[in-house]
């Protein structure tokens, strides 16, 4: 009987949130820094979108132990992790943005939430595959959006002019 070609993967969205300070919240798991990422559930989220918002309230919360906001900007695309195994992913990363200062993180395990600043992250030896790709990632967006306005003149919608570090500023 021939084996069947085709991937089971479960649907996961992968956080690249950039905090108040312009720093990515990056997890601590056994011994690597990854994103914050959550499982989509079929029961209660309508896209992968409306898991990660409702995951991150779940998993990080402020300082009145309330779930975090967060505001989803855009996709950074997707990959696929173990697709030679019965354990396959389907991982959109999602570039967010988030108004809380202080953040804790919970979840089952031991886990810490680190802050990084985005020109520092790829030095950094034990980050995993996932968050170096949406770093990578994220880098190439903001470098590309910024040369896209800077061929237009600053800011095509408003006209006005602006520099390299007030666009990174916005991250």
């Amino acid at each position: 009987m021939e084996r069947d070609k085709r991937v089971y993967a479960a649907l996961v969205a992968a956080g690249l949130i950039i905090d108040l300070d312009s720093r990515i919240l990056l997890v601590a798991k056994r011994g690597k820094l990854t994103l914050p990422t959550g499982h989509m559930d079929l029961e209660k989220d309508e896209n992968l979108e409306e898991a990660l918002v409702r995951e991150m309230k779940e998993e990080m919360k402020d300082e009145n132990g309330q779930g975090i906001n967060i505001r989803v900007l855009g996709s950074l695309g997707t990959v696929v992790r173990n697709k030679d195994t019965d354990k396959s992913k389907l991982i959109e990363i999602f570039r967010c943005v988030t108004d809380s200062r202080q953040i804790f993180f919970e979840e089952k395990g031991e886990t810490e939430l680190v802050r990084v600043k985005i020109d520092e992250a790829l030095g950094i030896k034990n980050l995993d595959d996932l968050a170096r790709e949406a770093i990578t990632r994220l880098i190439s967006y903001l470098e590309g959006h910024i040369a896209f306005r800077r061929r237009n003149g600053g800011n095509h919608e408003e006209g006005t002019d602006f520099s390299d570090e007030q666009e990174a500023n916005n991250y």
